[in-house]
């Protein structure tokens, strides 16, 4: 059972890492620069993300399916994993925030299920 991260182009498979930056070009809601990203679930199914910063500034994945953050790392923290079940199968939304005055943000995004 695979799973993939979509912007664009830009593709994350299982396993596989994501490594991108957010900038002042991207969307700003709230003082959060934000990249959406779409990735396809199965519902029930708990997945890995994973989330590790390369520099001190704090970025997360905030999932509109939870409602909440999903991961964080900041000055603080340099990696975290964190497991989610979705509440549905198909396309779901993950948004990699990080606040204006972080940015540029670099990070790496990893995610994947046990089952693989």
């Amino acid at each position: 059972m695979g799973c993939s991260l979509l912007e664009g182009t830009a593709t994350i498979t299982q396993d596989e890492e994501l490594t991108g930056a957010i900038t002042n070009g991207d969307t700003d809601v709230d003082g959060w620069k934000s990249k959406a990203y779409q990735v396809e679930v199965h519902k029930g199914v708990e997945y890995s993300i994973r989330l590790i910063r390369d520099d001190d500034e704090t970025v997360n994945v905030l999932s509109p399916d939870a409602n909440a953050f999903l991961v964080k790392v900041n000055s603080e923290v340099d990696a975290h994993t964190a497991a989610y079940k979705f509440s549905e199968t198909g396309p779901q939304e993950l948004f990699v925030r990080s606040p204006d005055t972080d940015v540029p943000a670099n990070y790496t995004l990893e995610m994947w299920s046990p089952g693989g």
